[in-house]
């Protein structure tokens, strides 16, 4: 068993008794849970779907999310169950939709592991729209709530930095061209420029964002999944949003997302600096299996061009 799936087996084990009788007192003395369901998509976390009876026979779903990944506390550190617990009682106070904090054990001393009990979000992810304009507006304009959190709350929260260091990256062996990431990959080694700054998600893509009834022309009905959320460039939730764009969707799809942040006042709607840093960013996952030949090649594609409009080839 690799690595990987161990990881994922621990992730999808019921949580231990205690856990759920603690999370049933959120609901008060004499509530239970009546179901859980592990939610899958997560890799850092586990992720369970609760419904919660109390004594008078109420039901309520809630998200119970555990810090059960071996060896995270080594690996990410700074991202704990306490600056989670933080960024969604600050997302609370500035109206960002987003899940609500409704019971923390910071430390898992009532629980196996350190665990957050949040609300549910009511929406479902869009992976194919059917109305691409549509749909890259209000992954536009949900960001810029984001980042229109006042500023007192970002000098709380951690600072951003990368996930993986660009001085151990090397050219994928999938790549058509290694010279284009050998250059990407050497740009990414120079400091980063100075831009707008501010709150940031951090992991902003599709799959973070709900949609109300899975239903484009409804709306956004939140965004989720802040274990990253930091403070820095507006540019890493710009970037990181157009290298998912244009590897599931192409380079149309990528710029019309930058037009609409643009016109939605999120600064910079497009950096060929941030296209080249986001997508180095998440290169040791791209590993070439789960991908199509034509995703990589979009991705690849999307580094060339930013490398072009750098005038880096």
């Amino acid at each position: 068993m690799t690595e990987a799936n161990a990881a994922r087996d621990e992730l999808g084990r019921p949580p231990p008794a205690a856990t759920l009788a603690w999370a049933a007192l959120s609901e008060g003395r004499g509530a239970s849970v009546i179901s859980l369901r592990f939610l899958t998509g997560g890799r850092s976390h586990a992720n369970h779907l609760l419904v919660i009876e109390d004594r008078q026979g109420r039901r309520r779903r809630r998200v119970l999310r555990r810090w059960a990944r071996p060896g995270w506390a080594e690996d990410d550190p700074d991202f704990d169950a306490a600056r989670e617990a933080a960024t969604l009682t600050r997302l609370e106070r500035a109206g960002v939709p987003a899940p609500r904090l409704v019971a923390a054990d910071l430390d898992g001393s009532e629980t196996d592991v350190p665990a957050l009990l949040e609300t549910v979000v009511p929406g479902r992810r869009v992976a194919r729209p059917r109305d691409l304009e549509a749909f890259v507006d209000g992954l536009a304009a949900a960001i810029q709530t984001v980042h229109l959190v006042p500023a007192a709350a970002t000098d709380q929260a951690i600072g951003y930095r990368r996930f993986y260091d660009p001085a151990t990256l090397r050219p994928p062996g999938w790549a058509r061209s290694p010279d284009t990431w050998a250059r990407a990959i050497d740009f990414a080694r120079r400091p980063v420029i100075r831009g707008p700054s501010g709150f940031i998600h951090r992991d902003y893509h599709p799959g973070n964002v709900l949609w109300h009834g899975g239903d484009i022309r409804r709306g956004v009905s939140g965004i989720v999944d802040w274990t990253s959320a930091s403070s820095g460039p507006f540019g890493v939730d710009v970037g990181h949003m157009r290298f998912n764009l244009a590897a599931a969707l192409g380079p149309e799809a990528a710029d019309r997302f930058a037009a609409l942040a643009a016109r939605h006042g999120v600064a910079p709607g497009c950096s060929p600096e941030w296209d080249i840093r986001a997508t180095l960013d998440v290169l040791p996952e791209i590993t070439g299996g789960p991908e199509s030949r034509a995703e990589l090649d979009r991705i690849e594609a999307h580094v060339a061009r930013a490398l072009d409009q750098l005038g880096l080839i």
